[in-house]
C-alpha cells in the first residue's frame, strides 16, 4: 500500500477490486495487475467507507477522531478526479456507507446521525437515541460489517464509546422507507445478552 492507513475498505466495482488506503484507491484487475494509486483525494481525507451505488464509487471519508469533516466523494472509476464530494459537519467522518432502496444511507459522526443521499443531495433521517444516557456521554457507531438487508429493511448494529462511567448497551436496530416517503427508525431485535456491547458484524442468508 502507499498510505498504510487504519482503515482498507474494499468493493468491486467495474470488474476490478477498489481499495481505500489514506487518501488513494488501489486497484487490482482480474490479470492481477496492481495499481496504488488509481485515484487520489485532497491531502489530509483517509478512506474510511466504500460502497458503489448508481454506478459510480462513493467513498466516506475521515481527518481524524476529532476533526468536524466527514467528506463523501464520488468517482467513476475512469477519471483522473474524483467527480462530486458533499461536506458533513461530524467528528470522526463516515463509519459506514450502505445502498438501500435508490438511496445511499451514510452512518456518520458520533452522535448516531443517519443521513440519505440521492446522489445529488444529503439529508439526515435519523438519529440513534441514546436511551437512559445523559446527552453527550456516548459515541454512537456502526460499522460497515455490521449492516445487511433483511425483509425490505436495513438492519444494523452500533458498537459505543462511554465518555462517562455508565454505557447503554448497543442494539440491533432497523431502517425502514415506508411508501409514504418516511422514515421509521426502530428496534425490533433483542440481543441474548442485554449487556454485551460492540456489535461489529451481522450478515442474512445461510
Amino acid at each position: 500500500f502507499k498510505a498504510g492507513d487504519d482503515y482498507h475498505p474494499g468493493v468491486i466495482f467495474g470488474g476490478e477490486l477498489m481499495i481505500g488506503d489514506g487518501r488513494y484507491v488501489a486497484t487490482l484487475s482480474d490479470a492481477s495487475a496492481w495499481v496504488s494509486a488509481a485515484l487520489d483525494l485532497p491531502v489530509d481525507y483517509r478512506i474510511k467507507s466504500m460502497a458503489v451505488y448508481g454506478n459510480r464509487l462513493y467513498m466516506g471519508t475521515w481527518v481524524d477522531f476529532y476533526t468536524e469533516d466527514a467528506s463523501l466523494f464520488s468517482w467513476d472509476g475512469v477519471a483522473d478526479s474524483f467527480e462530486h464530494s458533499w461536506f458533513l459537519k461530524e467528528p470522526g467522518g463516515i463509519h459506514a456507507i450502505y445502498p438501500y432502496k435508490n438511496f445511499l444511507i451514510i452512518f456518520a459522526g458520533y452522535a448516531g446521525n443517519i443521513y440519505a443521499s440521492d446522489g445529488v443531495n444529503i439529508e439526515k433521517i435519523a438519529q440513534i437515541p441514546g436511551i437512559n444516557s445523559p446527552a453527550g456521554e456516548y459515541t454512537y457507531i456502526t460499522s460497515p460489517n455490521a449492516i445487511t438487508e433483511y425483509g425490505g429493511k436495513l438492519i444494523f448494529g452500533t458498537y459505543s464509546s462511554p465518555y462517562g462511567t455508565q454505557y447503554t448497551a448497543d442494539k440491533i436496530y432497523s431502517l425502514e422507507r415506508r411508501a409514504n416517503g418516511n422514515w421509521v427508525l426502530s428496534v425490533p431485535h433483542i440481543k441474548s445478552n442485554p449487556s454485551e456491547r460492540n456489535i461489529t458484524c451481522l450478515f442474512s442468508g445461510f
